[in-house]
């Protein structure tokens, strides 16, 4: 492995936890805006 595997692990994990947000932000997202539909239709 490279000497500097930390910082790739760091900038890893950085991209993997910004995926993650996106995923869970879009699923909130979609379940507010269908609760909003079902309520408001």
């Amino acid at each position: 492995m490279l000497p500097n595997k930390g910082r790739g692990e760091n900038l890893a994990l950085f991209l993997l936890t910004k995926l993650y947000c996106k995923i869970v932000c879009g699923k909130i997202l979609y379940v507010v805006y269908a609760l909003s539909r079902i309520f408001y239709a």
